[in-house]
């Protein structure tokens, strides 16, 4: 090989290191970005808590929806999806009946953040709150509607989880005993689970 073919080569060789280096740099910062916007977001742990760094007050608020096919941390949901959250501004301090109503408002499949919602056709609202201070049970009424084998998964979490957090921070630490009913029906029955 020459001395210009060698200088080439050369060349080409550092383009290339350079185009990796910054493709590498790009990406580090996309997954950094990513595992910010998940920090913010509730989680359950593996005793079943949750942990957020919410407390009690009005303001933001958390409504969870699915991420389908990517698999949580914490576990998975259903068909290997998880749940994200989307915070929502309130004045109001009956901070589980706005969640929920808020995540019950829902009318599209997709949310605007690209979440998928499984309650999308479902026509459901807070009947009643019965809170004690260990002790929520919220019974929830109307049309529960879901779609194939992961549709009952998809919708008894979306429901758990942002009754979970409105919970804990409509009561300023989590209840020791959340229930959740639908027409009378355990959520879990009702979502068609055992």
């Amino acid at each position: 090989m020459d001395t210009t073919s060698r200088r080439v080569l050369f060349a080409i060789a550092i383009v290339v290191i350079i185009s990796i280096l910054a493709l590498s740099f790009v990406f580090s910062r996309a997954r950094q970005s990513a595992e910010q916007r998940d920090e913010s977001t509730a989680t359950v742990n593996q005793e079943g808590e949750i942990e957020s760094e919410q407390t009690k007050s009005e303001g933001p608020v958390q409504v969870f929806f699915i991420i389908p096919g990517v698999e949580s941390v914490t576990g998975d949901i259903g068909c290997g999806d998880s749940v994200r959250s989307v915070i929502v501004n309130t004045d109001d301090s009956d901070i589980i009946k706005f969640a929920l109503e808020n995540l019950f408002s829902v009318r599209t499949q997709q949310t605007e953040t690209g979440y998928y919602n499984a309650l999308w056709q479902s026509d459901l609202k807070v009947g009643s709150i019965d809170i004690d201070p260990d002790k929520v049970v919220i019974n929830i009424e109307g049309n529960l509607v879901l779609n194939g084998e992961c549709g009952g998964p998809r919708a008894q979490a979306q429901i758990d989880q942002t009754a979970k957090v409105a919970a804990k921070q409509q009561l300023g630490k989590q209840p020791e005993n959340l229930e959740i009913y639908i027409n009378g029906q355990i959520l879990h029955e009702a979502a068609g689970l055992r």
